[in-house]
């Protein structure tokens, strides 16, 4: 395998700091700009072909949980509410429930998707925000409280794959909201991710082990 490094400092917006980690990152449908959010206050954007068009994306929350990429914009998420950041503005906050966090969002690409992002608590509730709203809407309801680690949409985007706390790789119905296929790991599920050519679900646990899951098209 073959490959090149690069680097590029992550300044904070009150100025450099030395404790800046990277706490999320996503990358545009190109390929040509990578955005990383970094703690604590930050959003870098990497514009993959030339380095001088690097820039600062200022945020005006600190300490956020995760990133993702709509069709248009940026959404980062805090512990109970999450912002948009369009051309280096800062949006309102859209709040979305104060009784529990957010662990992880998701951000639909798909032209069609009738949802620009997908949240998902750690109780195991899901909200969704319709394109054009600035409304969180709940959308699931499990019968188990089970924290959501980590989320992924197929690459239609008419399910949602999710990675829980209690081992299980769950799949999710975007237009019934509804479970339609549960998978067992061995630990928690802390990284899923989604082949955008082929029926294969990835799914990693805090063990270590890795799954590689098919799915079938009904």
């Amino acid at each position: 395998m073959e490959g090149k490094t690069s680097s590029s400092a992550l300044p904070c917006a009150a100025g450099e700091r030395h404790d800046t980690s990277v706490r999320d990152m996503a990358v545009s449908d190109d390929g040509s700009k990578l955005y990383v959010c970094a703690l604590p206050s930050c959003v870098l954007e990497l514009t993959t072909v030339d380095s001088k068009r690097n820039r600062l994306i200022p945020t005006l929350g600190v300490y956020p949980v995760s990133m993702a990429l709509s069709l248009s914009e940026i959404y980062i998420a805090y512990d109970h509410y999450i912002r948009t950041v369009d051309l280096g503005r800062a949006s309102p906050v859209i709040n979305v429930c104060p009784d529990t966090k957010i662990s992880c969002i998701v951000g639909a690409r798909n032209p069609k998707s009738v949802y620009s992002i997908v949240i998902c608590l750690w109780d195991g509730r899901i909200f969704a925000i319709s394109s054009g709203s600035t409304t969180a809407l709940p959308k699931f309801q499990p019968l188990k409280c089970v924290p959501i680690l980590c989320a992924a949409f197929a690459p239609n985007e008419r399910h949602l794959i999710l990675g829980k706390r209690d081992g299980t790789v769950t799949m999710i119905d975007t237009k019934t909201w509804t479970e339609v296929a549960t998978f067992v790991c061995n630990s928690p599920v802390t990284s899923v991710a989604v082949s955008p050519k082929s029926q294969l679900i990835i799914a990693g646990d805090a063990l270590g082990k890795v799954y590689l899951l098919k799915y079938y098209r009904r």
